[in-house]
């Protein structure tokens, strides 16, 4: 797997204008438009409406990029957004590859015909969210609220950046994760999963992997797996695959089990998979932290009607936490330093539980890995809040 990083210089400007800015993706147009003195800080006062006047109009973003002429000798080439906010086309080399609408998920599609060696160009051209959002509303009126922009919840995005009783009016904008080309051959993998059966003082661990295979795949693939305890300890497990996918298998006893905040440690196992082919090259590789624990709701019955119980690794748990909503309107100015710091505080607070709001966004690795340091569970709703959804075939 060789990758090529389009992180970085970029340039940005407001559809059909002459003048470009010099910016840095990730990225968002806030982020931009207050680097560039173009916009006031949208949460002083009433700016928030000349922000929300901004963000009715287009942007563009455009960068060069060179591609070496063995990356393109790969079987597959992708490229590979992994954060995209939110109605966007995306041009390579003038040629329009896809239209983005779901800030929700990660986007990937191949271009190994679109690109040539050298000097390449690529270009994305964001469409209003706003101006998207009441457009759908006009056409389609489904619900309508005083906090938010009108169709907020017909569009896959944030739902807090259209307005809430918490926050602004915002609906940004933006490269706002990491983007990047991937060249693969003949495999990788298409998914790595975990799963845990614990016995009497014993957990077996079974590594269940997916593979892809691609052009030139032919012959059996080997997926190693390694297990490194947080005293040390390790375990190796080699298999031979002919197929799609393969599993392994470990066993570990006297495990170090994981617990919430104030339940118990938090340990966790290191786990490295690895992928390669009939030569022994190494084709694609996937780490993992993981805990050793069970979780599991109790419903039984009870006074009341039923329970209903968080269990880990069979200890009912009193949940205590809150919702975590999105730190920051502008999201270049979340990052994994200031959201452990908030989830330290959390702990220090004797809280055991984070939910993740349904009107936010799924958060980077980085959060869930935190988490799992921190001995936090993690109550992650599906990303729809406080609204009548119309769901039809293409927005579910």
């Amino acid at each position: 797997m060789k990758t090529i990083s389009l992180n970085g210089p970029w340039r940005m400007r407001k559809a059909g204008a002459a003048r470009f800015y010099d910016v840095t993706v990730p990225t968002t147009v806030c982020t931009d438009l207050l680097a560039n003195g173009l916009l006031e800080d949208p949460y002083y006062r009433d700016n928030e409406d000349a922000a929300l006047l901004a963000l009715r109009s287009d942007y563009e973003y455009s960068r060069t990029f060179t591609v070496p002429e063995d990356f393109l000798d790969a079987d597959s080439v992708e490229l590979v957004c992994h954060g995209i906010d939110t109605i966007a086309d995306i041009h390579l080399n003038g040629a329009l590859l896809f239209r983005a609408d779901n800030m929700h998920r990660t986007w990937r599609t191949g271009v190994k015909a679109a690109l040539h060696p050298g000097e390449n160009a690529i270009r994305v051209c964001f469409h209003s969210a706003a101006e998207y959002a009441e457009r759908l509303e006009r056409e389609n009126p489904v619900y309508k609220t005083s906090d938010t922009v009108d169709g907020f919840e017909q569009v896959r995005k944030a739902h807090c950046m259209y307005g809430w009783d918490w926050g602004p009016k915002l609906p940004d904008m933006g490269i706002f994760r990491s983007i990047e080309l991937r060249a693969a051959s003949v495999a990788r993998f298409a998914d790595v999963g975990v799963r845990q059966t614990h016995g009497e003082n014993a957990v077996d661990i079974a590594v269940e992997t997916e593979l892809e295979r691609l052009g030139r795949a032919s012959g059996s693939l080997t997926v190693h797996a390694s297990l490194t305890g947080p005293d040390g300890r390790s375990w190796q497990e080699c298999a031979v695959c002919s197929g799609g996918g393969q599993a392994l298998a470990f066993h570990v006893d006297a495990p170090q089990l994981w617990w919430p905040n104030g339940y118990g440690e938090h340990p966790l196992y290191a786990l490295h998979v690895e992928l390669s082919g009939t030569d022994g090259a190494v084709l694609d590789t996937r780490d993992l932290n993981i805990g050793l624990r069970t979780l599991t709701v109790k419903t039984d019955p009870d006074e009341w009607g039923s329970k209903f119980e968080f269990c880990v690794n069979g200890v009912s748990i009193f949940a205590m936490g809150a919702n975590y909503i999105p730190e920051d309107s502008i999201l270049t100015r979340i990052t994994p330093q200031r959201t452990e710091q908030l989830l330290r505080q959390c702990v220090r607070a004797n809280y055991n539980t984070i939910r993740v709001w349904g009107g936010g966004y799924f958060q980077d690795d980085s959060f869930y890995d935190c988490c799992d340091r921190l001995g936090l569970l993690v109550w992650q709703d599906l990303l729809f809040a406080c609204a009548v959804y119309e769901l039809t075939d293409s927005f579910a």
